[in-house]
């Protein structure tokens, strides 16, 4: 019995006899009688049966930290409006969260944010990394079932040159790609804008998927481009 021991503990069955492994949990009485408030902890206590039910003479591992039963997620954009909301959504839900951002000096910006939300950042690491850079990507990736490509350029007026918002806009996409597909990620959601269907120069008020913002206008905004190309 590994009771109340680390996550990474190792308990073997000197035996050859069936273990029993006991994780204290907060929000479980008597294992008969659990009362599972988080789909982790569902999850742990699963991979735990399924485990000694394999052979009852095997040795039983717990895993370090129960790397594995957590779902690690990738929000890019850490710091923006949308990242920070995605970012805190995913913590209320109990899923693992890395979030990116351009300097660790902002940091605490985020960790704040959280805190005012009223959410734990237990379950929240934050990595550098930039949409112009190839280096960080991948362990920025790693270990994430999912991302949420949230970050892209924006700024209030006018850029003094277009590809101020076009060349990391779409470069970014291509690095983050890169790097989910690398890493074996399932699904990468990526934010658009209207801003990618509503300069079509033609005349339209409504406005479907299958409409395309004209990047080649010459009256269309360097943001319209940059959330159209990187599309």
């Amino acid at each position: 019995r590994a009771n109340g021991a680390r996550a990474g503990a190792v308990y073997t069955n000197q035996c050859g006899q069936a273990g029993f492994v006991t994780l204290r949990m907060p929000f479980c009485q008597a294992r008969e009688n659990i009362v599972f408030k988080h789909k982790f902890i569902k999850a742990c206590f699963v991979k735990m049966d399924n485990i000694i039910r394999q052979d009852a003479a095997s040795r039983l591992y717990l895993t370090d930290n129960l790397e594995g039963l957590m779902t690690k997620v990738l929000v890019t954009g850490a710091t923006g409006f949308i990242g920070l909301h995605c970012i805190a959504q995913l913590l209320a839900q109990d899923y693992e969260v890395v979030g990116t951002i351009r300097s660790v000096s902002r940091k605490d910006e985020v960790v704040e944010a959280m805190s005012k939300a009223g959410l734990s950042t237990d379950k929240l690491s934050l990595v550098e990394a930039d949409l112009t850079k190839d280096a960080g990507w991948d362990d920025a990736v790693k270990g994430c079932e999912y991302v949420l490509h949230v970050a892209s350029p924006f700024i209030v007026g006018m850029p003094k040159h277009e590809d101020e918002l076009i060349v990391p806009a779409v470069g970014g996409v291509e690095r983050v790609l890169q790097a989910a597909i690398r890493a074996g990620v399932k699904r990468t959601v990526l934010t658009s804008s209207c801003a990618a269907i509503d300069k079509t120069h033609d005349g339209k008020t409504h406005y479907t998927e299958a409409d395309w913002t004209d990047a080649e206008h010459p009256k269309t905004p360097p943001y319209n481009k940059s959330k159209t190309l990187a599309e």
